[in-house]
């Protein structure tokens, strides 16, 4: 069971404040007992800024390694869906895709062979729309590889 619980704006502020303050007020240490040849000041801001960009380095990995679990499901599923495709079960492939859009309305396999799909199935309303659509995302780029 996923439960989100819902922080307060101060634990988040601190959250983020922190680290940084830490990495800041470790500099001006070093600062201070002289290993560090320069102001506590100057130690200070510079640890800090080491220490928020740190930070910000780390929410990317985070977001990345987040960001590839989604993506192998939609593979997944994609992959599902080529099965159906290639077996000429366009109704099958077409929900997969339609599963894969509404997660990543921007994948541009799934956006290709949902038209290619409802072009078999006559389903020219849902064509015009996907084509849209897919000129939205990638405009002035054909719908071939």
């Amino acid at each position: 069971m996923n439960v989100k619980r819902e922080v307060s704006i101060g634990r988040k502020i601190f959250g983020y404040a922190y680290p940084p303050i830490g990495w800041g007020a470790g500099a001006a240490l070093l600062a201070w007992i002289g290993f560090a040849q320069t102001d506590l000041i100057t130690a200070f801001v510079v640890g800090f800024l080491v220490g928020v960009f740190h930070d910000l380095a780390l929410i990317k990995i985070y977001d990345y390694r987040d960001n590839l679990h989604v993506y192998a499901q939609l593979e997944g599923i994609y992959n599902q869906a080529m099965n159906h495709y290639e077996s000429d079960q366009w109704i099958e492939a077409l929900e997969k895709l339609n599963e894969i859009l509404l997660q990543a309305p921007d994948h541009k396999r799934a956006l290709r062979y949902a038209i290619e799909c409802n072009q078999q199935l006559s389903r020219l309303d849902d064509v015009q729309e996907l084509r849209l659509q897919y000129d939205e995302y990638y405009p002035g780029v054909e719908e071939s590889d």
